[in-house]
C-alpha cells in the first residue's frame, strides 16, 4: 500500500506467537501513541460494539486521560440486522457517553448499495465503512483511524487470500499501520487473540455486544472461521495457527525487500494526476512482470474510493497492455478503465 510506515509501531515486527501478557498493552500502546506525536491531534475508531473496538476504544479512552487527544467513534448500521442492528447501535451510543467519546452514527442500506454496484454484501459493506471513516476523519480533522482487527482476523484474511491465490502482496496480511494520504489507518491489535481481549474487557467489566451474522454460514469468512480454521487446528494442534502467521510474516519481509530493489528510474515511470494514474512505457520496457505488479499496487490507492485492491491476475492483464498496440482499452478493475496510447498507459477511475 502507498506509504506503508516502517518503525513507528513498537513490536510491529514480533513473532505472532510471542506470548505478551495484554495487561501490558496499555503500556506498549501509549508508547506508540507517543511515537506518532498523537498528542493534541484527532483519533476516529471503527466502533462496532464488539469486544475488538470496545477493547479498542476503552483503551484509548485511558490513553486520552494523559495524552491529550480528541477521541471519536463511528458505528456503521448496514440496515442487514433490524431490530438488533438498532440495539447495537443503541449500545455503542451509552457507552461513548459513559466513556465521554463524541459518537456519530452512520446508516446504509447495504443489500440496496450491494445490488446497485453488483457486488457481494461482504464487499459493499467494507467499502462503505472505509467511505464513512474516511469522510468523518476528514470532517472532524482526524489524522488517525484505529481499527479493532485481531490476531483471529488475520488468520481468516490470510486463508481467504490463500484460497483466492494471493500473491506476496495479498498474503503479507493487514499491517499494524500504513499511511494513506493524510491518514495513519492503525490496527494496535494484531498480536491479540479475540479470547484474551474478551478476558481484559470482563476484567475492566466492559460490556460489548455479539453480531449473530457472524455464525451465519453462507458468508465465506464466516465458513473459514467456522468451519475450515477448526479443522485446519485439529490436523496441526501444535503449529496453526503459528506457522499461518509466521507465513505471512515471512511474505511481508520479502514483498518489501523486492520494492526496496526497484531502481527510481523505473518508479518514476508510475504518475498521479488527480484520479488518474499514468504510466510512461518508455521507462518500464525492460521491468519484468512481478516488479510492475507490485507498483501497480503501490499506486492502487488514488482509486480507494473504489474500496478495491486489483488481483495479481488483473495487474497482469494490464502489463500485457502495456505492449499491445496503440488505442487497446481493458477494464483494470471495477469502474476503472486503462487506454492504451502511443508511449503511456492511463488508468481513469469514475468520477
Amino acid at each position: 500500500m502507498e506509504g506503508e510506515e516502517e518503525g513507528i509501531w513498537e513490536n510491529r515486527r514480533s513473532r505472532p506467537e510471542q506470548k505478551r501478557g495484554i495487561f501490558k498493552f496499555s503500556q506498549t500502546l501509549s508508547k506508540n501513541l507517543k511515537t506518532l506525536s498523537i498528542s493534541r491531534k484527532g483519533v476516529l475508531v471503527g466502533f462496532s460494539g464488539g469486544v475488538d473496538s470496545t477493547v479498542l476504544l476503552g483503551l484509548l479512552e485511558e490513553q486520552r486521560r494523559e495524552m491529550d487527544f480528541r477521541l471519536h467513534a463511528l458505528h456503521v448500521d448496514h440496515g442487514l440486522r433490524g431490530i438488533e442492528g438498532k440495539r447495537d447501535a443503541m449500545h455503542c451510543r451509552q457507552m461513548c457517553k459513559k466513556w465521554n467519546v463524541s459518537f456519530e452514527l452512520v446508516k446504509k442500506n447495504i443489500r440496496l448499495l450491494a445490488k446497485k454496484e453488483k457486488v457481494s454484501i461482504e464487499l459493499a459493506a467494507r467499502r462503505f465503512r472505509k467511505e464513512a471513516l474516511q469522510e468523518a476523519a476528514s470532517r472532524l480533522n482526524c489524522e488517525f483511524i484505529f481499527l479493532g482487527h485481531t490476531q483471529d482476523d488475520q488468520v481468516e484474511t490470510l486463508l481467504f487470500r490463500l484460497f483466492r491465490g494471493s500473491g506476496l502482496h495479498g498474503m503479507a496480511g493487514m499491517q499494524e499501520i500504513i499511511k494513506q494520504k493524510n491518514l495513519f489507518w492503525c490496527r494496535p491489535l494484531l498480536l491479540f487473540s479475540k479470547e484474551t481481549l474478551r478476558a481484559l474487557s470482563l476484567s475492566k467489566k466492559w460490556t460489548w455486544k455479539e453480531d449473530q451474522t457472524n455464525s451465519f454460514p453462507e458468508h465465506t469468512r464466516n465458513q473459514i472461521r467456522l468451519e475450515v480454521i477448526p479443522l485446519l487446528k485439529k490436523i496441526f494442534p501444535h503449529s496453526f495457527p503459528e506457522s499461518l502467521l509466521r507465513f505471512g510474516e515471512l511474505c511481508r519481509l520479502s514483498k518489501e525487500e523486492l520494492i526496496s530493489q526497484i531502481p527510481p528510474s523505473v518508479a518514476e515511470a508510475f504518475s498521479i494526476c488527480g484520479k488518474k494514474l499514468k504510466i510512461d512505457l518508455k521507462k518500464i520496457e525492460n521491468v519484468s512482470r512481478i516488479i510492475f505488479v507490485e507498483l501497480l499496487r503501490k499506486y492502487a490507492p488514488v482509486f480507494q474510493a473504489e474500496g478495491y485492491m486489483p488481483s495479481f491476475e488483473r495487474c497482469s492483464a494490464l502489463y500485457d497492455l502495456c505492449f499491445r498496440e496503440t488505442g487497446k482499452k481493458i477494464e483494470v478493475w471495477p469502474g476503472i478503465w486503462a487506454l492504451k496510447k502511443q508511449d503511456f498507459v492511463v488508468l481513469e477511475g469514475k468520477e
